[in-house]
């Protein structure tokens, strides 16, 4: 037997929902129902129900209400127990009670998810709902959730995102949406040409509102990008900040001018050396001696700076 998906699954509930609904709502295929609303059956419900229980106080607690889709039906017997402690004529037909349903309107879908996008902290240009379900629901409060938004189907456009029905007191009610969100957002861009190596500081960008996709669009920045960094590669002004172009930037670059510190024996002399490779703080670079010309190796100890032990070395070859 092959497996479905999830979400072919959950398709598939759905169809077999729709179609028992549409049996249940057929002519003749049921008896008709008191439809309420809320998370009871109450006096006033039964008195609807039946004239000549009228005299049941309002508020009487009868029974719980059904889940949606479920009906709820009240034998003689249950009737008759309760109508014998007040008196009332003995009943000889059951009673059915069954939520209130109503279509799924797009409007309040389209309210819901404008909602969920200014609780973001974004502006909504325009929301398109491509589809959603199809099932009745009960009357309440949509409500959806981005966070927990995922991609549409192969061959779909849109986010597809899970709501809720808030009804009857605490209840809430699943149904589904696809749509498309454009929101207003921030971005940074570039405010010159960049090249890689050099050091990035924040006033190399700049703010730039844009319109975007919601879940395909660059992120709302949530503080200046980060100092320090260098790009992988050259970009132009107005190019969009990525940070996966983004590197730590090198404390010495190779081909840069910097100050060397040898040690030995207590003594300490600096001079000024050419870099031949590149590295950061605590990693070992190759230098050029100004005098002889000769390779040699050192430690990176902050920007523009390096440190040759050689006390440390010649222990080493010796401990070798």
């Amino acid at each position: 037997m092959k497996c479905t998906s999830r979400s072919t699954s959950s398709r598939a509930r759905e169809a077999l929902w729709l179609l028992a609904f549409v049996i249940w709502a057929a002519p003749g295929a049921r008896a008709a129902c008191q439809l309420i609303e809320g998370d009871r059956i109450t006096g006033a419900h039964l008195g609807q129900a039946q004239p000549e229980w009228r005299a049941l106080p309002a508020d009487l607690l009868v029974a719980w209400a059904p889940v949606p889709g479920v009906q709820r039906v009240l034998d003689p017997a249950q009737l008759n127990r309760l109508g014998r402690r007040y008196g009332l004529p003995p009943a000889t037909q059951p009673v059915c009670f069954e939520y209130a349903m109503v279509a799924v309107d797009p409007a309040e879908i389209e309210r819901a998810v404008r909602a969920a996008v200014t609780r973001t902290g974004h502006q909504a240009v325009s929301i398109e709902i491509l589809d959603h379900s199809r099932f009745p629901l009960p009357r309440g409060e949509m409500e959806v959730s981005l966070a927990a938004a995922s991609a549409a189907p192969a061959g779909a456009s849109g986010s597809l995102l899970q709501g809720r029905v808030r009804y009857g007191g605490r209840r809430t009610h699943p149904f589904w949406a696809r749509v498309r969100i454009e929101i207003l957002q921030d971005r940074w861009i570039a405010a010159r040409d960049l090249q890689p190596g050099e050091k990035l500081r924040a006033e190399d960008w700049r703010r730039e509102p844009v319109r975007s996709v919601l879940g395909t669009g660059p992120a709302a920045p949530a503080g200046d990008p980060p100092a320090g960094m260098t790009p992988r590669r050259a970009i132009r002004q107005s190019e969009p900040y990525d940070k996966r172009q983004m590197v730590p930037r090198a404390d010495v670059l190779r081909g840069e001018s910097i100050r060397v510190a040898i040690r030995s024996n207590g003594a300490r002399l600096s001079f000024q050396s050419q870099a031949e490779t590149s590295g950061r703080h605590g990693e070992r670079i190759l230098l050029r001696n100004p005098l002889s010309g000769r390779r040699f190796a050192a430690v990176i100890t902050g920007p523009g700076q390096a440190c040759l032990d050689l006390d440390q070395s010649h222990t080493t070859e010796t401990a070798r």
